[in-house]
This record gives C-alpha cells, structure tokens and sequence, in this order.
C-alpha cells in the first residue's frame, strides 16, 4: 500500500510539470493520449485530449477581492487566474493576499488550495503529531470529512524536517485522485495544503470499469502508435500500467492511465531500451 501512495504521489507531480492542453471522442472506443513524455523515435503518439488546460488563464466575472477563512485567519486575496485541478473536473481560482499568502477555490467556493511561506517557530514536533494538526486542519475545511475511509501516507522531507500528509480514497482496489494533502513544517505550522475532487469518489465506482478489457484497448492503442517503432525495434513492451480513477465533468467515472512503452534492441546478450511514457484518458463510455 505504501509503495502505491509514493507512486501516486509521484505521478501527481509528474502530471503537474507536464500538464495538460481539448477533448477529441475516442476512435473506435480506444483511450486517448493526453500526455506524451520523452518521446521515442517510431512511436507516433499526438496528444488528443487536451480539454482539461493546466495553463492558467483569467476567467470573465470572478470576483477580484474574495475573502476566506482558512485554519480560523481571514484571508483576502486579489484574484490571478484560474486552471483545472490537474486530471480533475474541477476549477480552481487562484488568489494572493498583500501578504503573499496563496489560496485557491473551486466553483463551490470551498478552498482547495493553501500556501503559507512563513515557517513557524518553537520546538520539534513529531510525525504522529504532524498527523493530528494535518486532520484538525482538514476538518476545518471538510467538517464531515470521514477521513478512515482514506488511506494515510505520512512521510518525512529530509532537507527541511517538514511533514507531508496525505489522505488518499480508494475505490476497491483501484486509486483515486480524490485526495488531500497538507504540509506540516517541523514547529507544527501548515505551510501548504491542496485537495483533488475529496470526498466525490464512491467505493461502488470500482464496479464502473473492466480491467481485462481496458488492458486490451491500451494494447491495441500501443500498437496504433507504434507501428514504425516495431520495424526499427527487435522487441516493444508495454505491459506496466499505472490506474487512477477520476471523474468527468458529468460526476462518471473515468480513468487515467500511465503506460510505458519500452524499445529494445539486443545486440548477443546486452540489450539496450528507450522508454517513452504515454499518459491514458478513459472517457466513461471506454471503461468497459
């Protein structure tokens, strides 16, 4: 499970220095590239959705001053831009206090981002207790959030003795992007915190796809791509797939899928590889 919520963390990152550009409809109900990274001669993969813009941009009638509480402070900020939440189908509209303090919230008015650059002061505090001061702040956004239905990653930043604290909702086995994470600094002050979609993932959307049959269509749409690659290749390989499960803009279920296609050449018994990784959309009419 820990190995798990360090890759998704991982690939949370991933996507957000990628990031993402309009949506096309699936061909032939096969998943659509979103997102291409170190792109491997013979692999013809084109980006083709890009409706989810992680490039931020202005939004006409957002309000210029909005005032917010975040762990009991009032905050008022002056609006910047506004940009998806990465893989997500929500807004986020982000402020700046004259402060300097960062927040962001979604189209419900519910904050789903924070950013304190001033480090607190006093004594150490420990992981366990960087856990209890992540909980009470989330329950000061979320008040009915039942965080036993998440799994906890509580991990330990080396260079500056912070804490990162993270609830992540799993719907069976697969995992989701519906998720919360807080930034606790070594003296027990919240530095930063952001949540994806938290609390609109259900355990029942784990019934909503077919892994055997979606694992055909990443397959056959490898094999689309890859055509010119087989020529120049002795052998391709694709079979490590990384699931998320997400929503689309209707509250349906959808998936993101992260595979990587390996080129091998074999020279006796030395065998060299390129690997491009090709991000996944499943739209929910491609999930089974």
């Amino acid at each position: 499970m820990k190995k798990t919520v360090c890759i998704f963390l991982a690939i949370i990152s991933l996507i957000a220095l990628a990031g993402l550009a309009a949506c096309n409809k699936p061909v032939g109900n096969l998943p659509l590239i979103c997102r291409v990274i170190n792109p491997v001669e013979g692999i013809d993969a084109k980006e083709e959705f890009t409706k989810w813009n992680s490039e931020p941009a202005a939004v006409e009638g957002r309000a210029q001053t909005l005032t917010v509480t975040v762990n009991g402070e009032s905050l008022t900020g002056n609006y910047s831009n506004s940009a998806y939440v990465n893989w997500c189908p929500e807004m986020k509209h982000n402020y700046m206090t004259e402060n300097l303090v960062s927040f962001s919230v979604n189209d419900e008015g519910t904050v789903i981002y924070y950013n304190n650059p001033y480090p607190g002061t006093g004594e150490a505090i420990t992981k366990d207790a960087a856990t209890e001061i992540a909980k009470a702040f989330i329950k000061t956004i979320y008040p009915d959030a039942d965080l036993d239905k998440y799994s906890l990653s509580a991990n330990v930043n080396k260079d500056d003795n912070s804490f990162s604290i993270a609830f992540i909702k799993y719907a069976g086995e697969i995992i989701s992007f519906d998720h919360v994470e807080v930034n606790v600094d070594s003296t027990g002050t919240v530095r930063e915190y952001s949540s994806f979609i938290f609390g609109k993932i259900s355990d029942d959307l784990a019934s909503a796809f077919d892994a055997d049959k979606m694992k055909k269509k990443i397959t056959a749409k490898c094999d689309s791509i890859s055509k010119a690659a087989k020529k120049q290749y002795d052998s391709l390989v694709y079979d490590d797939y990384s699931y998320i499960l997400t929503l689309d803009e209707e509250g349906n279920a959808a998936m993101v899928v992260l595979t990587e296609i390996r080129c091998q050449k074999e020279h006796e018994e030395i065998v060299s590889a390129s690997a491009e990784t090709v991000v996944l959309y499943f739209p929910n009419d491609t999930l089974k």
